[in-house]
């Protein structure tokens, strides 16, 4: 036979409570960076969706080459790459 414990009964309004409370957390910290974040992201909206594309992929390649400035000097910009071999 299956043994199911109990759990401590709590009223309603409680729960209730414990709900609201949990949806008032924010999820992310709603700091400086978020903002930006958000700015950024209104910004992307308004452009064509392959500058928009482009643009992620640059965004991404500058937070990568800042934070590991040693790898940076293996990456190929293609800017550089498509202009020498147009020339």
């Amino acid at each position: 036979m299956y043994s199911l414990k109990r759990h401590k009964k709590r009223c309603p309004d409680q729960i209730d409570q414990e709900l609201v409370n949990f949806l008032k957390k924010p999820k992310t910290p709603e700091d400086e960076y978020h903002h930006f974040g958000i700015a950024i992201a209104q910004q992307m909206r308004d452009l064509k969706p392959e500058v928009a594309g482009l643009a992620k992929i640059r965004i991404t390649q500058i937070i990568y080459e800042l934070q590991f400035p040693q790898n940076s000097s293996n990456l190929v910009d293609a800017d550089d790459e498509s202009t020498e071999s147009s020339e």
